[in-house]
């Protein structure tokens, strides 16, 4: 868990560069930036999932919520922040100028992890 801890800490401290990096660069026409800021975000992303698979883990006990549930519900979370910085990354690359809109789509999230709630309810072992 310590491990773990260090590396998304670790991960977190390369934040304020990566974005002092993309506000340095924005006269410059390249992709470079925003795909290494977004990708800061996919590894931090990523450390945070294993984080919470450590700690959702039925046999260390690290949580009081219901676990299933729980569980569902932080990993569609980081599975959906992912996959928006991954996309923001590729669209940067293949087109700049419109890569930044894609980040709107970080307001579905809340839709989609109300949707994978629903879903997962009415499933044995996934109760209230």
């Amino acid at each position: 868990m310590v491990q773990l801890n260090f590396l998304l800490l670790l991960s977190v401290i390369f934040i304020p560069f990566s974005t002092a990096f993309v506000w340095k660069n924005l006269q410059i026409y390249s992709p470079l930036p925003l795909v290494i800021y977004n990708v800061n975000y996919m590894v931090t992303t990523w450390f945070n999932h294993r984080f919470f698979q450590y700690v959702f883990h039925q046999k260390h006990r690290l949580h009081d919520m219901p676990w299933q549930e729980s569980r569902t519900v932080v990993l569609t979370a980081l599975y959906f922040e992912i996959g928006v910085f991954a996309l923001v990354a590729i669209m940067a690359m293949l087109r700049l100028s419109i890569a930044p809109i894609f980040y709107s789509i970080f307001g579905l999230e809340h839709w989609v992890i109300g949707l994978v709630k629903k879903r997962s309810a009415g499933k044995p072992g996934h109760g209230h």
